[in-house]
């Protein structure tokens, strides 16, 4: 430790009694580090508790060793603390004197180090708002190579790096996106956190985070995190003369921005009222600061007196209500004029009678001044518009269908400008839908859109254009039908070729909808990654929409569709430049939203070889995703998919099919998927020496033979595991891996999960540097025994399932699978049975219009099966776990989400942060009573 000196415990005058559990302790001014450990005899029982109190009594006497001594006890009252790992045996220990009896506890790095490392490095990033394409390309493109350089500096392995932007992603549904070029960085990150679990984490805040908000997020255990507001989680103007001076109330809504800017340009001296948030948008709009004042205090009729020199103001606009009218009414001159323009607070002329009698004062209703006079208003103010004069107002829209949303909105008084509700239209069949990319997919939904949607012009746009594979054949079979289709071929990152195209469409039959499905893959690792290839494949996502979004924004569309992936969510590995992709398809629909512009992106899973990029996977590539909790869907599930997401208020929502029990079974599983997976489990501490367990020993505490053995058998498991086998037994140990059917990404799957079971540090390239799993395993256990054999040390292994305690307190439920009472539920449990059935036929559901008739899932529910409970039909009252109480007929009518079912959700909307799960799970301690020894159980009370 730098600078620090070392206490010798044997000798402790002057510094209190020789305290147990201290192993090692420096000193360093008022700082005092040290080592702490639990006797052996209580490693074991440590694993019960989230810190061991001898070992965190131990802890805290430290502070006897400071120069000072803070106290003769230990410290009685305790703030700010986290446990970030159940079970320690024990501990290191960093304490910084604050005050006379106050000291701070922090993590230490390993004594003795010459060069620390930070905890973290925080990196903001940003894009260009003015050149949105070409930011997103240089912006991704320098992120990668940082991210590539980051990780080939070994001295960071185990330092995260924050990356944090603002405005790059929407905390909410009332947010927007500002930042559609750091939007892209999102995705990029997203799947280099995949390849490099830990390394990476992404932050999004809308004011700069100090050090105890990054010390909070990288304590969260969550990759991807939003800041917002300090938590952490998604009329009528009267005509004024010049010279005079205005007050507009709520300066920076709709009717308060109108009102300045007519105000200003009429000559008047403007001064305005906005929450402390908003105060920056007046001065945006031309209100000088010292004529600024908060609309949530009456401190405006003492600072726009003050900036008058006491004279007042003639006119006031009103929306307040209460005391801040008669404030307002006290800032008038004499005889001026007041227009109340909320109507929340009406006074007559008796109210003003003694106080303001000589008021001129006016409610305002637009239809008084007549039609004729409304009708030249808005006359000269088209004028005035078209002379530049006058600019729009912000507008923030919401989907009709999401009025409740945008009231509750409004209630929070947290817009800008106006708020605008959109109605949706259906697509106009004599207009012309354009889908870009002529490939399968293109096809298959140019024949969808004629068939379900009676669409009778179609435009496919794409490089080849009629020379595309199945183009003659397609024109045909829809001219068939009674549908128009037409090729051309454009690249549609060419904003000048693409504008030609639309400028070709007929008058008569302009268009009104746009599909872009157009995209490629070139996948690689993050290391493998150049910003060649990256631009290669932002190019038809970035470049092509933005150009689509500018091209048609002028455009009567009914709907402005893009085909994103669920890759720009969850970060696939080997697809970071792919996920920035369609990350930025995301932000750019959010973005259209705001702009009251119709948008929707449609995040896709896998679709089947037939059609999609998929079909340019290698076999490997195939088999991974159909053994994941994301297997593909046919042709016909997808386009169901569509017609459901097209008809959504959602701007964005995942489409996928969802195999919840291969997601329930991921160690690893992300934090975006952990309200389907269960409860998050609590890291445990790492007791070894070495910083470095084994499956069920420690590698370190086993000679070298023992050693290379059992490692042997732990990267045999873990190959098989990555490539889908039941057990190592396919695995030969010598055969390399290559040939065993691991690629580049396959590869660093086996890294991070061997990286997970045994906390070794190792290289991206690992598996390729030692090319066989006997190879691999004598490298992992060259690393943990340093050539040296180790004492024999008896070491617990797990617990059996069998000897597992289970107790069952109470039952006032039942529960799928023919449950009904503790024991039917113990003969579940203990046999492994599968409470999950097929619908039940006595419910009197229309099962043919639910689960389909063709067995590929063509009916309205998302799962052909589920959780049921027996005999529901009868006439008892029962609660499901929803806690929806039915009784009798009422059961049957409610259908199959009254009665709880349990299966997969292929809609899957982007949402904020949960904190909770439903039930309750706590641990805690559970006496036999044959034995009367504390074992570690679990009780869970809830559905």
């Amino acid at each position: 430790m730098p600078g620090a000196t070392a206490v010798d415990l044997g000798d402790t005058s002057g510094r209190g009694p020789s305290l147990p559990g201290a192993t090692a302790v420096w000193t360093r001014g008022d700082q005092v580090f040290a080592e702490v450990e639990l006797p052996e005899s209580e490693h074991e029982p440590a694993v019960s508790f989230g810190i061991h109190p001898v070992l965190l009594d131990a802890a805290l006497r430290t502070a006897a060793f400071a120069p000072s001594a803070l106290s003769e006890a230990a410290p009685t009252a305790f703030g700010d603390v986290v446990l970030r790992a159940s079970g320690a045996a024990r501990l290191r220990v960093a304490l910084t004197r604050t005050g006379p009896d106050d000291a701070r506890f922090a993590d230490l790095s390993a004594p003795g180090e010459e060069r620390p490392v930070p905890q973290a490095v925080v990196l903001a990033v940003s894009g260009a708002a003015d050149a949105v394409v070409e930011s997103t390309h240089e912006l991704t493109g320098r992120v990668l190579r940082l991210l590539q350089d980051w990780l080939a500096d070994d001295r960071f392995a185990a330092v995260p790096l924050v990356l944090l932007t603002s405005g790059a992603v929407a905390a909410g549904p009332d947010e927007g996106v500002r930042d559609l070029a750091a939007a892209s960085v999102w995705g990029l990150v997203r799947s280099a956190q995949t390849e490099n679990p830990g390394r990476f984490v992404l932050l999004d805040s809308d004011a700069e985070p100090d050090t105890a908000s990054v010390r909070q997020v990288l304590a969260s255990d969550e990759a991807q995190v939003m800041i917002r507001a300090g938590r952490t989680h998604a009329a009528r103007l009267v005509r004024t003369e010049p010279g005079e001076h205005a007050v507009m109330h709520a300066g920076a809504g709709g009717v308060g921005l109108a009102a300045v800017q007519l105000g200003r340009h009429l000559g008047a001296e403007v001064y305005a009222t906005a929450s402390e948030d908003k105060r920056g948008v007046l001065h945006e709009w031309g209100v000088e600061e010292g004529r600024v004042a908060s609309s949530r205090t009456l401190d405006f009729r003492d600072r726009f007196r003050a900036a008058t020199d006491g004279r007042g103001v003639d006119v006031v606009l009103n929306s307040l209500a209460g005391e801040f009218v008669d404030a307002s009414l006290d800032l008038l001159v004499p005889a001026d004029r007041f227009v109340e323009m909320g109507r929340s607070d009406i006074r007559s002329a008796a109210d003003l009678r003694d106080r303001h009698a000589d008021v001129s004062y006016q409610a305002f209703e637009l239809t008084d001044a007549g039609f004729d006079r409304i009708q030249e208003m808005l006359r000269e103010l088209v004028g005035l518009f078209g002379a530049g004069v006058l600019r729009p107002l912000p507008v923030r829209s919401w989907d009709v269908r999401r009025a409740q949303d945008a009231f509750r909105f409004m209630s929070r008084a947290r817009h800008v400008g106006k708020l605008v509700l959109t109605v949706p239209r259906a697509p106009a069949p004599s207009g012309t839908v354009l889908i870009t990319g002529a490939g399968a997919l293109g096809g298959a939904l140019a024949r969808h859109l004629a068939a379900e949607h009676g669409i009778r012009h179609l435009l496919l746009v794409s490089r080849r254009g009629a020379a595309a594979p199945g183009a003659e054949s397609l024109v045909t079979e829809l001219a068939e039908r009674g549908t128009t289709a037409t090729f051309a071929a454009c690249d549609l990152t060419d904003r000048e070729a693409l504008a030609a195209v639309l400028a070709g469409v007929p008058a008569d039959r302009p268009v009104t909808g746009v599909v872009h499905t157009a995209g490629i893959l070139e996948d690689g690792v993050l290391g493998s990654l150049s910003t060649d290839r990256l631009d290669r494949v932002l190019a038809p996502k970035t470049d092509a929409a933005w150009h689509l979004h500018e091209l048609t924004r002028e455009l009567d569309l009914s709907f402005f569709v893009v085909f994103s992936s669920l890759a720009g969510w969850l970060g696939s590995g080997g697809q970071a430049n792919y996920a920035a992709g369609n990350a930025f398809l995301d932000a750019l629909v959010r973005h259209r939203r705001e702009q009251g512009l119709p948008a929707a992106s449609m995040a896709w899973g896998a679709w089947t070889t037939e059609v999609g990029l998929v079909g340019t996977l290698s076999l490997s590539d195939v088999r991974r995703i159909e053994r994941s909790a994301l297997p593909p869907f046919s042709v016909a599930q997808g386009l169901a998919l569509f017609d459901r997401a097209l008809r959504s208020s959602r701007p964005v929502l995942g489409l996928a099919r969802l195999n919840v029990r291969a997601l329930r079974t991921r160690q690893d599983l992300p934090a975006l998927w952990r309200s389907f997976g269960g409860a998050v489990p609590r890291r445990a501490a790492d007791n070894t020496r070495d910083g470095r367990g084994g499956p069920g020993q420690r590698p370190a505490e086993l000679t070298a033979e023992e050693r290379e053995q059992v490692l042997t058998e732990l990267v045999r498991e873990s190959a098989a595991a990555v490539l889908g086998h039941g057990s190592g037994v396919q695995i030969d140990a010598d055969r390399p891996f290559r040939e065993l059917g691991f690629d580049s990404l396959t590869s660093v799957e086996l890294r991070n999960l061997l990286r997970t079971r045994t906390g070794a540090v190792l290289a991206a390239s690992v598996v390729f540097d030692y090319p066989t799993v006997t190879r691999l395993a004598r490298h992992l256990a060259d690393g943990f025994g340093a050539g040296q054999p180790a004492e024999r040390t008896a070491v617990p292994g797990p617990t059996p399932a069998s000897d597992d305690p289970i107790v069952l307190v109470g039952m006032a439920c039942r529960s799928p699978g023919g449950v009904a009472g503790p024991d039917d539920l113990w003969r579940l449990v203990a046999d492994g049975a599968d409470g999950v059935t097929a619908f039940p036929a006595d419910r009197g559901w229309d099962l043919d219009a639910l689960v389909g008739t063709d067995g590929l899932g063509s009916g309205s529910s998302a799962a052909g099966e589920g959780g049921f409970l027996a005999g529901a039909d009868s006439g008892e009252t029962r609660k499901d776990s929803g806690g929806a109480g039915h009784r009798g007929g009422e059961a049957a009518g409610a259908g199959p989400r009254g009665q709880g079912v349990r299966g997969a959700c292929p809609l899957i909307e982007p949402s904020g942060h949960r904190s909770t799960q439903p039930g309750t799970h706590t641990s805690c301690g559970v006496r036999g009573p044959a034995t009367r020894r504390w074992s570690r159980s679990a009780v869970s009370t809830g559905c």
